[in-house]
């Protein structure tokens, strides 16, 4: 906690004085700067990944960044220093969605477009189907996906995939055109 004297002698500092005094090793100092700047970080980072949780991770992330390189900080004045904080709260946010895009991708196989699939499946056929089992077979047999790659992209058991391509056959044998029962 900052004395009384520390405490006013920082509020009366600018960023320049307080980033010198930080690059030299002052602590106090960068405190000084984090509750200056945090809300403005805070608040963009929040707009910037929609309200996510994540803000307040990678807002500290950002000063952390930020202390680490406090010395490369160009106490010339060619950049304010708040601008010098969101650029790097810009890059870990640019980053933050790469990795979740890129896990996005990595739990949700890439499949080729369902209508130029050459493996088309009956429209009245899928018509029988009540949505899920729809969705399933879709997924398995036109798009050609394992039944663990359908799961990984419905976010199901490998096994309900199973019995909901089970079920969907049993329709399909069940409502032949030829002798279609009055359930389907």
């Amino acid at each position: 906690m900052l004395s009384t004297e520390r405490a006013a002698s920082m509020n009366s500092m600018d960023d320049r004085d307080m980033i010198r005094r930080a690059q030299a090793g002052d602590r106090h100092a960068f405190g000084a700067l984090f509750d200056a700047h945090y809300a403005r970080v805070y608040h963009y980072l929040n707009e910037r990944l929609g309200g996510a949780p994540e803000a307040e991770d990678l807002c500290q992330e950002v000063f952390l960044a930020v202390l680490g390189s406090i010395d490369e900080y160009p106490t010339g004045g060619s950049v304010p220093f708040d601008e010098w904080l969101l650029r790097v709260a810009q890059r870990l946010a640019s980053e933050h969605h790469q990795a979740r895009e890129r896990e996005r991708r990595r739990l949700q196989p890439q499949t080729a477009p369902l209508v130029d699939s050459p493996r088309r499946l009956n429209p009245e056929a899928l018509a029988l189907l009540p949505e899920q089992q729809q969705q399933v077979v879709t997924y398995r047999f036109e798009a050609g996906l394992s039944a663990r790659q359908t799961a990984g992209a419905l976010g199901m058991d490998t096994v309900m995939v199973q019995r909901i391509a089970r079920a969907a056959m049993e329709t399909w044998l069940r409502c032949t055109p030829d002798d279609r029962p009055a359930g389907c």
